[in-house]
């Protein structure tokens, strides 16, 4: 479940996600779900590219483990995915 330090990390992104989503009017942060060492985050929006280039900034400034990464979902699952890593170093 990480330690406190860590999932406050996670919920000052979350945070910074939705107003910037918001403000773009690109989408939703619908939850997280913590399990084996990972958090995986929601976000929803009609369109995945605008809803990506509304929340890759806020997630590229947020100091994610090696690992980490992005899926973008053109659809319901089962929908062609892209898989874009969080990590520039």
């Amino acid at each position: 479940m990480g330690s406190n330090q860590e999932r406050a990390n996670i919920q000052s992104l979350e945070d910074g996600l939705q107003q910037v989503i918001k403000a773009a009017t690109a989408g939703e942060l619908d939850g997280d779900e913590f399990g084996d060492h990972v958090c995986t985050i929601y976000l929803y929006g009609p369109d995945a590219d605008r809803l990506f280039e509304a929340a890759i900034p806020t997630l590229r400034q947020f100091d994610a483990p090696s690992g980490s990464s992005l899926i973008k979902r053109y659809g319901t699952p089962g929908a062609r995915q892209e898989s874009v890593s969080l990590v520039c170093h």
